[in-house]
């Protein structure tokens, strides 16, 4: 928090957990947080606000992944992903095209999802200019017809 400033959110999108093709967990059809014990887990970076949540999740389950890395590059993520037989997470829009150009299929989890989302910041005591105004209704409309169209992610 930031004395002055308040935050606006742009949209917010659910999360997916991604794995290779040929990974033990694609061929379920939903999984849950306790399907994860023990599988090893790729991510670019670890300060992530979406791997924090998950981490938090597993936490408070008793849940303990195996080996996770982080290796600083989605490239680098795609390749242990399927040489390394490890899930990693990907945001809505972009786990599609991860997963055509990777191999890799969207895990149906039954949980709660985890969410990305952006903001905006303007002042406390203001509403957002015109063209802040026009993203944030632009950016939520996208998302939500994203999501929309895939009976995975109803609300």
């Amino acid at each position: 928090r930031i004395p002055g400033l308040k935050t606006l959110r742009m949209y917010q999108e659910p999360v997916c957990l991604i794995a290779a093709q040929d990974h033990p967990l694609a061929a379920k059809e939903t999984i849950r947080y306790e399907d994860l014990q023990g599988v090893r887990f790729v991510y670019p970076h670890d300060s992530c606000c979406f791997v924090v949540e998950l981490f938090a999740r597993l936490k408070a389950r008793g849940v303990q992944l195996g080996r996770a890395a982080f290796p600083g590059s989605v490239y680098l993520v795609a390749e242990q992903m399927k040489n390394k037989n490890a899930v990693t997470l990907m945001p809505y829009a972009a786990a599609q095209r991860f997963c055509r150009e990777n191999g890799a299929v969207v895990l149906r989890a039954d949980e709660t999802p985890i969410t990305a989302w952006e903001m905006l910041l303007c002042k406390e005591d203001g509403e957002p200019g015109a063209l802040a105004a026009e993203m944030i209704r632009a950016s939520s409309e996208y998302a939500a017809q994203q999501t929309a169209a895939d009976s995975a992610f109803e609300a």
